[in-house]
Formats: structure tokens, sequence, C-alpha cells
């Protein structure tokens, strides 16, 4: 709870920038200074991929503590799991900034999503662009997917078990609050991971690119919407839960 506040203040933190962009008719603004781009870009990355995958880390050991009470979860294996993931997209970024030329990324303010990005040249071809989206949507898919999954799951089991009794309250309250914190995940993050799906079919069908992203609402809202102001919906509604459903 405490590494999962931490992210949400920072997720807040880091849309500054952004939101100086949209209340300024997306000029560059914050993101003119040197080096902002790659340094925000960077603890922009890590502070919603942490986010979404301790959701999926509570989702998951919360489902197996509803259905298998009798197993026991490692706590090692979890914060070895969270560590091995923290370090993957922190050397991926770190990787990225300062052998920008090597790998020929170039990090750009972009007017229609209003935040900074990097990009390949001879884009869509471009080979480590390909290896980086598909990563992308292997970062944003998976915990989306199993969220959804253990979500399911939980709900259906606790559904089943029908009429609890008055002394598995304060673990049904628990459950409970697990399931709103994974639904407003999934609300929050799912049009994100949609979105990246389509752009990654136009990777390798550049011809459906049009058909999707040619029209003004998928150009110059999809992308601040689903990458920016859920993300911070998100992060916004987290800790009104906290507050409200956890009281020990």
């Amino acid at each position: 709870a405490v590494v999962s506040t931490q992210s949400t203040g920072v997720t807040s933190v880091a849309h500054i920038p952004v939101a100086v962009s949209l209340l300024s008719s997306r000029r560059i603004g914050l993101f003119e200074k040197h080096g902002v781009c790659p340094i925000w870009n960077a603890v922009f990355l890590y502070v919603t991929r942490i986010s979404m995958f301790l959701v999926m880390l509570v989702s998951v050991t919360r489902t197996l503590a509803i259905t298998k009470p009798f197993y026991h979860v490692s706590k090692r294996a979890v914060i070895t799991t969270f560590f091995c993931y923290s370090t993957y997209i922190v050397l991926k970024s770190l990787i990225f900034i300062f052998f920008n030329d090597l790998l020929d990324v170039n990090y750009s303010y972009d007017a229609s999503a209003s935040y900074c990005y990097y990009s390949f040249p001879n884009e869509p071809k471009h080979l480590w662009k390909k290896i980086d989206d598909i990563l992308y949507t292997i970062e944003i898919g998976i915990p989306s997917i199993l969220t959804a999954v253990t979500f399911a799951i939980s709900f259906l089991y606790l559904k089943k078990q029908g009429a609890v009794k008055q002394s598995r309250s304060s673990n049904n309250r628990a459950s409970f609050t697990m399931a709103l914190f994974t639904a407003i995940f999934l609300i929050c993050n799912v049009p994100l991971f949609l979105n990246f799906l389509l752009y990654t079919i136009t990777l390798f069908w550049w011809s459906a690119w049009e058909s999707i992203y040619g029209n003004m609402f998928m150009t110059w809202y999809s992308w601040t919407l689903s990458d920016v102001l859920f993300v911070v919906l998100n992060a916004t509604l987290n800790p009104i839960l906290y507050i409200t459903r956890i009281t020990e």
C-alpha cells in the first residue's frame, strides 16, 4: 500500500507539465527546457507501468487468498517479482537515454498528445521501433488481462459462496475493496491497452492506419485520454479508496 501510494503521488506530479501544455493550447511549455523530455518520459513510463503492475500483483495474490485460503503466498517471491520488473523498466529507459545515438532514439514533444515521447527513424519499419512497441503493448496488456481475469475469478467465487457469516465480515470488506481497486484500474487502463493494441496492428498492416487513426478524435484525443487523463484519474481515485475503504 505504501509503494502504491507513493507511485500514485509521483504519477500525479509527473503530469503537471502535461496539464500546463493542455491549458496553454497544447504549446510545448515546460517540455521546452533542455533535458526535460527524456527525464519526464522515463519517470512517466516507470510510474504508470509500476502502478499497473502493483494492481496486478495485489489482484493475483488476493484472488489466491480468496479461492485458496490455505495457500501461502510467498512474500519474498512477490517482492522479487516487483524489483525484477522495476529493474527492467528502469534499465530500458536508461538504455534509450544514454545510448540514444546508437539506437537512433529521438525524444520530442507531441502536440497531439501534449507530452514527450521517444521515436525512431524510418517509422514504422525500424527494427527497434517494432520491438519496443511490442514490448510496450505487453507491458500494458499482461497486467490488464491478468487483473481482469483474476477480478472475474474473485467475483464469481464470492458470488458463488452466497451469504457470508458475520465472523467473516472483515474479510469480505477487504475483498470488496480489492474489487473496487481492480474495477477502477480496468476502467482507467483498458482504453490504453486497446489503443496500443490498435497501434501495434498498424505496425504490421500499415494500410490500416488511415482507417483507425485517420479521424480527428483518434489523432488528437485518443492518446491524451487513454495515456494521460485516465492514468491521472486512476491515480486520483486510488488515494480516495485508501482513505474511505482501508481503516486498518
